[in-house]
Order: structure tokens, then C-alpha cells, then sequence
């Protein structure tokens, strides 16, 4: 495989090791396989962009270790700060073609539009749902894939969750687990992945879901989110016909031999 320069970013951080890791490459075509072989670093996301002939549109791919993915939240964040790092001319707005993606950055602060999901009730809890949460929850609600649980907020900063359990709840993209903080305008979550990834440091797309539950719900149109355990991801989500989601983000490059 030819050597490839990559750019790694840490996404809703503002410092580094914090926050989730992306690793972005940019090209000026597709590799085929390559671009899989690429994305076997040891970081949670890996992804590739594709420049378009004109301006600054680009098309944008999203990559595991275990294969593509439709959507990456923190990628496209991070895929939007790796070239505003490029850009000698001040370039302050992006565009992504993919299903999602206009990024703009102001100083350190990128923001991202993402589509509004909803959520649905989710009637039935399967055994194996059941054995991974191993605790009972407010609601359980559905959306694209993806299975949201409202918590109490201590159960989740110190969940422990069953992965053995989890690697049976293929029928999902993401479990994400939830719950209101003291403050009420802030609000905590962890996501974990049967797919590849157990658990995600700070997923962009799972607001997707959780965003309009939570404006719902407390009748806010703004929002602050906080993921994680050690690395912890910050997100400032506001509302709207889309979900816009901002945040800091920190910068390294270097080479994959």
C-alpha cells in the first residue's frame, strides 16, 4: 500500500486526549481497498474524503476497523477542522456530499448540521436488551437503527454495562444510554456500538436521536451534552428544523507507513 499523510483530530475537545479521536485522509480519488486497510489504525474512527473538482465541496466516506459505516458524527466534524488546518485563505464553511454535512468554523468552535430524527417508543425490550442494561429504565425509545435509554443520571456516569449482551443486540447501530444532569439544561450519555466499537467517547450523530427527546422534553432550544467516562466529549447542540452540533477540536498529523 502506498504511504498515506493523515491528519488526526480529536473531536469535542479542548485539549488534547480528550474528546474522541478521528483520523482523516484526503485524496484525490478513491483507493478501493486501500481505504479499508487505512482505517486498521488503532483509533475508533477512521475515515477519507475525495475533493470535488470545484470550490470547496467535497465528498466525504466514513470507515471502521470493521468495515464502512453510513454516518460518523464525529468524523465529519473532524474531516471539517483537518481542512480548515489546510486552508491558506480563511475558508470558513465546508460542504460534505453525503446524506449529511455543512461544517463552518468561527476561531476554534466547529459546527455541524445534522438531520433531526425523532424518536419513536420501543414497546418490547428483548432479553438481551434487558441483560445489557441490567437496570431499569424511565423509557426506551427507537430511531434509524439506533436504541436510546432515559436513566437516572447516576446510573449512567457509573454504568457497567454487560458486553457480553451487547455483542447480542445486532439488530442496532448504537445503544445510547442517558439521563438529565443537576443542571437542567445539560444532559449526560454514553454509546456503545454491538457493530465493532464498544463503547464511543463522543458520537455527534447520536444526537441525532437524543437531541429532539431532549428539547422535547425540557422544553429547551439549546442544550449542552456530555459523553464519556475518562476522555470525556463536550457537545453544545441547538435547535431547529436540523440538529446543529458544535464544539472544539484539537490537531496532529503525520504518515501511515
Amino acid at each position: 500500500m502506498r504511504t498515506a499523510k493523515f491528519q488526526q483530530v480529536d473531536v469535542f475537545a479542548d485539549k488534547l486526549a480528550q474528546g474522541n479521536p478521528a483520523l482523516v485522509v484526503i485524496l484525490n480519488h478513491w483507493l478501493s481497498d486501500e481505504m479499508q486497510a487505512i482505517s486498521q489504525v488503532n483509533l475508533p474512527e477512521a475515515f477519507i474524503l475525495r475533493s470535488m473538482k470545484y470550490g470547496w465541496d467535497y465528498h466525504i466516506r466514513w470507515f471502521t476497523p470493521v468495515g464502512e459505516i453510513k454516518l460518523c458524527g464525529h468524523a465529519t466534524l473532524a474531516a471539517g477542522n483537518a481542512l480548515f488546518h489546510q486552508n491558506k485563505y480563511h475558508q470558513k464553511e465546508v460542504i460534505f456530499h453525503s446524506s449529511h454535512g455543512k461544517i463552518t468554523k468561527d476561531d476554534q468552535t466547529l459546527r455541524c448540521v445534522f438531520p433531526s430524527w425523532g424518536y419513536e417508543p420501543h414497546a418490547f425490550i428483548c432479553p438481551a436488551i434487558e441483560g445489557f442494561l441490567n437496570k431499569a429504565a424511565f423509557e426506551v425509545l427507537t430511531k434509524r437503527g439506533d436504541l436510546m435509554v432515559d436513566l437516572e443520571h447516576e446510573d449512567v456516569s457509573c454504568y457497567q454495562p454487560d458486553f457480553n449482551a451487547l455483542a447480542h443486540i445486532d439488530k442496532y447501530r448504537g445503544v445510547i444510554v442517558t439521563a438529565q444532569t443537576t443542571d437542567a439544561g445539560t444532559n449526560y450519555l454514553r454509546c456503545f456500538a454491538p457493530g465493532g466499537i464498544s463503547e464511543d467517547p463522543a458520537t455527534g450523530s447520536a444526537h441525532c436521536v437524543i437531541a429532539p427527546y431532549w428539547f422535547e422534553k425540557l422544553g429547551k432550544n439549546k442544550l449542552t451534552a456530555i459523553q464519556g467516562l475518562e476522555n470525556k466529549g463536550e457537545f453544545c447542540v441547538a435547535r431547529g428544523n436540523e440538529v446543529l452540533i458544535y464544539g472544539h477540536a484539537q490537531y496532529l498529523r503525520g504518515v501511515i507507513p
